[in-house]
C-alpha cells in the first residue's frame, strides 16, 4: 500500500489533496458565475420581474407630458426694408398720396416686427398675442390714443379663449388689425406681392380696431367673423356710437375663395389730433401720421 504513497505525498497529504481535489470538481461541475445571478429576482430564465415591495420604483413614466403653459408661447420676426426714388424729384422729398412709402431718395426701415404670443387651438385653450412694430408702418398705422404718429406702435395687443361652443367660438378682446381689405399691414405671417398698396388700402379702408371679436365655423365650408369696436385706427374713442364689422369666407373653389366683409359704424367729423392727416396737408409735403379716414 506505502507503494501508491508518492501518488498522495503520505497518509496526511492523502486526506488534505482529496478534499481539495473533490472541491476543485464541485466548482468545475458548477455553472459560471453570471451578472443575473447577482440581481435580486428569480433566476428562473422565464421572466424578470420586480419583487411585490420594489414595483413602485420601475414604474414607466407617461408617454406624453403636459406642457407648461410658457413652453407654448412662441417668438416671431420679421423685417422688411426698402429704398425708394421718385423721378419727379419732389422739393418735399415726400411722395404724393403714398401710404407707408412716402420718403423720396431714401432708405427706411418698412416694418421690424416682434410677435409674442401663445396660440389657441382647441376648446377651452387661453392665450394672447402681442405685436410690437417699429418703422414706417407704425408711423402710419398707428391708432389714436395709442403711440400715435410715432416710429414705435403696438400693433396687436389681445387676450384669446376659445369658447366650447359648436365647433369652437374664438373670442378675441383687444386691439387687432382689420378684416377689411385685401392688401395686408406685412408681418411675419403674412405679406404683399408689391411693395407699394393700392389707394383703396390706404383712403378707403381702417388699420386697426380696438373691441372684442368673435369667430366660428359652420362645418368645412363656412367661416363667420362678428366685431364690436370702438372704431376705426382710434383705442380712445371719441363719442359714444361703437361699430359694427363683419366678415365671412368659404374655401377656395376653382382656385377661388369666397369672402365678403362689411363694416357700420356712426360717422363723426374727423379730429384735428387722431393719428389721420388730411389728403391736401400730405400731398403738400406734411410728414403723414396716418391716412386720411373717418375716425369712426
Amino acid at each position: 500500500m506505502r507503494g501508491a504513497s508518492p501518488t498522495f505525498g503520505g497518509a496526511r497529504g492523502n486526506g488534505h489533496h482529496l478534499k481539495r481535489t473533490v472541491k476543485e470538481r464541485a466548482c468545475a461541475s458548477s455553472p459560471p458565475l453570471s451578472f443575473r445571478s447577482l440581481l435580486p429576482f428569480p433566476s428562473s430564465g422565464k421572466s424578470l420581474r420586480p419583487r411585490p415591495r420594489l414595483q413602485h420604483r420601475y414604474r414607466p413614466l407617461p408617454r406624453h407630458l403636459p406642457q407648461a403653459w410658457y413652453e407654448e408661447i412662441t417668438v416671431n420676426g420679421f423685417l422688411s426694408l426698402w429704398y425708394e426714388y421718385n423721378t419727379n424729384n419732389p422739393a418735399s422729398s415726400r411722395n404724393q398720396y403714398r401710404v407707408f412709402d412716402y420718403d423720396h431718395n431714401t432708405f427706411n426701415v418698412d416694418a421690424a416686427e416682434l410677435v409674442v404670443q401663445k396660440p389657441v387651438a382647441k376648446a377651452g385653450d387661453v392665450g394672447f398675442r402681442i405685436d410690437a412694430v417699429a418703422g414706417a408702418v407704425a408711423r402710419v398705422a398707428s391708432a389714436a390714443g395709442l403711440f400715435q404718429g410715432q416710429d414705435f406702435d403696438l400693433q396687436q395687443a389681445t387676450v384669446s379663449w376659445i369658447a366650447p361652443v359648436g365647433s369652437g367660438l374664438r373670442l378675441d378682446f383687444g386691439k387687432f388689425v382689420t378684416h377689411m381689405g385685401n392688401e395686408l399691414i406685412e408681418g411675419y405671417d403674412g405679406w404683399n406681392d408689391n411693395a407699394t398698396r393700392s389707394f383703396s388700402f390706404g383712403y378707403a379702408i381702417p388699420f386697426t380696431h380696438a373691441g372684442l371679436k368673435a369667430t366660428t365655423s359652420f362645418g368645412d365650408h363656412l367661416t363667420a367673423m362678428l366685431a364690436l369696436s370702438n372704431g376705426w385706427d382710434v383705442v380712445e374713442d371719441n363719442n359714444s356710437g361703437k361699430s359694427l364689422g363683419a366678415s365671412s369666407s368659404s374655401p377656395p373653389r376653382r382656385r377661388s375663395p369666397s369672402r365678403a366683409t362689411t363694416w357700420a359704424a356712426p360717422s363723426s367729423p374727423i379730429p384735428q389730433a387722431t393719428g389721420a392727416t388730411s389728403a391736401t396737408s400730405w400731398a403738400s409735403g406734411s410728414p403723414p401720421t396716418g391716412p386720411s379716414s373717418p375716425s369712426n
